[in-house]
Order: C-alpha cells, then sequence, then structure tokens
C-alpha cells in the first residue's frame, strides 16, 4: 500500500472512531446524530478512495471511486444540515419541504454518478501517485451543476457559522464559530483545487485527497468538545434526558428574560406545549409580573447568586394560579460567564392547602381550650361572694378572651397567617361590653381603623393592650354616669403602626406613673408595648387618653 493509500486508511480509520465516539455521547442528541452520520459518510468517501487510487484498472478504480460516491455525493448535503442544528436554525427544519431542498440534489447526484453513467473509465488518468479522476472529460452541464451544488451548500454553511459566531453571547460558541470556519475554509480552498479545479483543467497532478484534508475541521470538532465542552454536543453540559424526567418544573431563561427551554414538567404544570412556552418572557407566567428577584442574580455585584424555596404564585395558560416553590441559580462556564438562569419550581397548592387546614384545625382548638378556660374562670367566680376577687377573674376572662377571638378569627379567615385588625377590634370590643353589660353601662363605642391584616405574633399582644385600655374604660371612666364615649382609632403609616384608645371619662390622675400604679393592667399594657418594640403615650385631660406606637413586622 503507496503512502497516500495508507493516508487514506488511517482517514477512514479516524472518521469510523469519531462517528462512534460523537454518537456514544449522546445517542439521543440532534446534533450528535447528525454529526455521527457526517464522520460515517467521510468513512466511506476515504474507503473508497483508499482501494480507487492503487487499483489494477481505470474499471477497479470506477467501482471503487462509486463507492466513495456515497460520500462525496451526499456529505454536502449532510454539512448543512448539521449547520441548521448547530446554529439553532431548526425552526427551518420543521417545514415539511425542508429536508427535500437540502437532500434533493444529493440523491440526484447519487443515481446519477453511481447508477446512470455519471461516470467513466475514460475520465481517469494515472499520476504519481495513482489513479485520479480529470472531470475535464465528457464534462457536461450536470457536472457543472454538482460544483456549483458543493459550493454553494458549503458557502452557506460557512456564512451560518459566521452569523451564529456574530451574535453569541458566549465565549464558548464563538471560539468554537471561529475554529470551524477557519478550518472549514482550509479545506474547501485546498481541497477545491486537489479535487475539483485541477481535474476540471485536466491536469493529473496529484489524486483527490479532499477527504484528507477534511481530517482538519474533524479533528478540530473532536478537541472543541473535549477541551471546550461544546454544550449541544457533549453529555457533560446536557443531562436532557435526566431534565425531561423530573417531576419538578424546569425552565432555563436568558438574561433579557426570555424563555429557551422548558421541560415537560414545566409544560404540564403551566398548561402550555413546549413550543407555545419558549420565547415567552418570564413575566409573563408570574402571577405578579414582578421579575425583579430574577434580574438581581445577572447583576455580578449582587450578594445573591441563587433562590432558595421561594413562594410564589405562577400563572398557567388557562389563568389558574399556581403556588410553586421556586429554586434559581446562574449556570456559568469556566470563564465564568453567564450562559443561562435555571429555574425550577414545584406545585405546592395541594400541600399547602393540607397545611392550612392543619393550621385552622390547630387554631379552632385553641380558641377552644380558651374558651374552656374562660367557662372555668366563669364557674369559679361564683363561688366568691368578695367582689374584688370576683372583678380579678372577670379581667382573666376578658383577657384569655381577647386570645380566643384572634385565633378564632384566623379559624374564620381564608388567610391562616394574618387577622384583619377592624374586625378584630369590632370582635374585641362587643365581646367585653357583653361581659360588662351587667353594670348598666351605656358607653358608646366608635371604631375607625385602617384596612390591615395583622400576623398573629402582633395580634395577640396588641388584642391585649385594647383589652386592658377597653376594660380600664368600663370599669372606671364613668362612675357616677349613666352613657360615655370611647374612640379607638387604628392607623397604618409608613413605617408604624399607631393605636388610640379615647374616652371622655374622668379622666387620669395628674400623678400617675404606671410603673409604680397598683394597676395590673396599665403595666401589662407597658409590657406588652416594650414587646413589641413600642411605645406608649398617655394625657390625663378631658377623659383617658392612651396612644400605642409600634413599628410594621
Amino acid at each position: 500500500m503507496d503512502l497516500i493509500s495508507l493516508l487514506l486508511f488511517f482517514t477512514f480509520a479516524f472518521y469510523v472512531y469519531f462517528s462512534i465516539y460523537t454518537y456514544k455521547l449522546d445517542p439521543t442528541n440532534k446534533l450528535n446524530q447528525v454529526f455521527s452520520v457526517m464522520s460515517f459518510l467521510m468513512a466511506i468517501w476515504a474507503l473508497g478512495f483508499v482501494f480507487m487510487i492503487p487499483a489494477n484498472t481505470p474499471e477497479d478504480a470506477l467501482f471503487w471511486r462509486k463507492v466513495a460516491a456515497v460520500g462525496w455525493c451526499t456529505i454536502y448535503s449532510v454539512i448543512l444540515h448539521f449547520t441548521l442544528i448547530l446554529t439553532s436554525k431548526e425552526s427551518f427544519l420543521d417545514k415539511w419541504w425542508s429536508y427535500l431542498v437540502i437532500y434533493s440534489p444529493a440523491i440526484f447526484y447519487l443515481y446519477y454518478y453511481i447508477f446512470a453513467g455519471g461516470m467513466s473509465v475514460e475520465n481517469f488518468a494515472q499520476t504519481d501517485f495513482g489513479w485520479t479522476y480529470l472531470y475535464s472529460i465528457n464534462m457536461g452541464v450536470i457536472d457543472w451543476l454538482f460544483h456549483l451544488y458543493y459550493t454553494v451548500y458549503v458557502a452557506i454553511s460557512i456564512g451560518l457559522v459566521y452569523h451564529w459566531k456574530q451574535v453569541t453571547e458566549f465565549f464558548r460558541e464563538s471560539k468554537l464559530g471561529c475554529i470551524i470556519i477557519l478550518t472549514f475554509t482550509i479545506v474547501f480552498i485546498f481541497g477545491g483545487i486537489t479535487d475539483n479545479i485541477l481535474p476540471t483543467l485536466g491536469k493529473a497532478i496529484i489524486p483527490p485527497v479532499a477527504v484528507v484534508l477534511a481530517l482538519i475541521p474533524a479533528y478540530a470538532l473532536h478537541y472543541s468538545i473535549k477541551k471546550y465542552k461544546f454544550l449541544s454536543i457533549s453529555p457533560k453540559h446536557t443531562i436532557f434526558e435526566v431534565v425531561n424526567n423530573i417531576s419538578d418544573g424546569l425552565l432555563l431563561i436568558k438574561n433579557n428574560g426570555q424563555i429557551t427551554m422548558a421541560n415537560p414538567s414545566a409544560c404540564k404544570l403551566l398548561e402550555y406545549d413546549e413550543n407555545q412556552l419558549v420565547g415567552q418572557q418570564i413575566e409573563n407566567i408570574l402571577a405578579d409580573n414582578n421579575s425583579s428577584f430574577i434580574y438581581s442574580l445577572y447583576d455580578k455585584n449582587s450578594e445573591h447568586k441563587n433562590i432558595q424555596n421561594l413562594e410564589r404564585y405562577l400563572l398557567t395558560r388557562t389563568g389558574n394560579k399556581l403556588l410553586a416553590l421556586i429554586s434559581a441559580s446562574i449556570i456559568t462556564d469556566e470563564w465564568d460567564q453567564h450562559l443561562e438562569l435555571a429555574f425550577i419550581f414545584r406545585d405546592i397548592t395541594s400541600r399547602k392547602e393540607a397545611e392550612e387546614m392543619h393550621i385552622k384545625e390547630v387554631h379552632h382548638r385553641v380558641k377552644n381550650n380558651l374558651q374552656v378556660i374562660t367557662s372555668l374562670l366563669n364557674l369559679q367566680s361564683r363561688t366568691f361572694q368578695d367582689e374584688t376577687i370576683k372583678l380579678a377573674l372577670k379581667d382573666c376572662q376578658n383577657r384569655v378572651a381577647s386570645m380566643s377571638i384572634a385565633h378564632e378569627r384566623l379559624y374564620k379567615s381564608s388567610d391562616i397567617a394574618t387577622v384583619e385588625i377592624g374586625d378584630y377590634i369590632k370582635n374585641l370590643t362587643d365581646n367585653i361590653k357583653k361581659a360588662f353589660s351587667s353594670d348598666n353601662n351605656d358607653i358608646e363605642i366608635n371604631i375607625n381603623s385602617d384596612n390591615e391584616n395583622i400576623k398573629l405574633d402582633l395580634i395577640v399582644p396588641l388584642g391585649l393592650i385594647l383589652n386592658e385600655l377597653i376594660t380600664n374604660t368600663f370599669k372606671y371612666a364613668f362612675p357616677d354616669q349613666d352613657h360615655g364615649e370611647l374612640s379607638i382609632r387604628f392607623k397604618v403609616e409608613d413605617k408604624e403602626y399607631i393605636l388610640d384608645v379615647k374616652d371622655n371619662g374622668i379622666g387620669l390622675p395628674e400623678d400617675l406613673d404606671i410603673d409604680e400604679t397598683n394597676s395590673l393592667g396599665l403595666k401589662v399594657v407597658k409590657m406588652l408595648a416594650q414587646q413589641i418594640n413600642g411605645t406608649l403615650e398617655y394625657q390625663y385631660n378631658n377623659g383617658a387618653h392612651f396612644t400605642v406606637k409600634f413599628p410594621k413586622w
């Protein structure tokens, strides 16, 4: 075997290896599949030339050139197909006629050169290195069109890769684009000279060696897979099999908020087809349209590099709200460039409903237990004749009742974590007024409250403060009057809440010092105000007037 045939044999072996190697990397990836076919066709091309060049007769050379034609007639169509996938132009392949456009020339020239006599033994010429094929002999229009076919297809492929390299945001893709353009251009020029230009001019100098030169871009791609870990062709960075089978929804999002990939679970949970979801802006699936928490992750100066277990409502295609537990993080490459954002979410609607039912049941049981305590205190008070003891037990009843009402409102509320303050004040004052109904006090209660939902941790101490102040009004404000007024105002400011409780009774002693007073109720009020990081102010004249200011939690 001569030197060129030996070189062609090693070329054949490498293409076979590379075809198998690429396919095994990820058999399900379209890019790997097409590149594997491309390498296999190059292997057939090389194998045909291994036996054509040293053939004993022109007839033998013609047979092996026909074998090689399986490769060199179809490879340009496959290169274009590969390039369309590589440069993310797969939408073109969705059209029914696209494969007809791409592969029609290949199919035609396979038939023409192998079965229709498109090649002849008369075109073979001997060189110092073996047989070559001269197009200049009996070259017709169809032969010229073949040269046009491969020139146009290779040029389009290089153009697509160049445009892809220019617009890509990622260093890896830009680097790969440069490698492909450089190596394919070298092969296109020098392979064109040896395999087409010289034979067309009738110059029998050296056998066709373009298939050997094509090792340059083939090896360059092989190097790129190992060196740059190109995402679309290496399973080390593509775990689509895992992604497609996880129950959590997963979206890949560009830095402009556009969704570029959605796994089947995401499509199912959000009620979209994949082609409907991909291309949408992430804001479209957020129920509140607020995506600032996502964009903040792209800020390299931000302290937050990921999001863990954030509860947000997502919007399905049909307009339903889905309560989701969200985690998100930026995917970076080895150069610390931001590739895309992985947005993972899990439907917790059913779990949350079960939790809420459980918490409501807890509030219901706490409320019942507190009511039992109130009833026990009421029964106990009836056993005493001493009015001081009975009044003290009544105060305890009202304090327990203020907590019981909070849990009752939580149990009945659609929001299990907060209580609407205006509704709570109304229920609390009604309960206290009922407790003192036997004292013949005709006290008119005016409530002016902003709408605000208060958390349980705050509503319980606030309820106890209100209970003490309202109880004091009923007990002490109107000793010699049958009628009086009590005003309760709750206002929401920018950073704080303001509670005003004012009556038009006899007022407070001018020398009142809460720290020194014997009144347990007022001491409880001050203590609870401090507990919620608030301040307590009071005025003496024109009735008792208490103001509690405390920060929003």
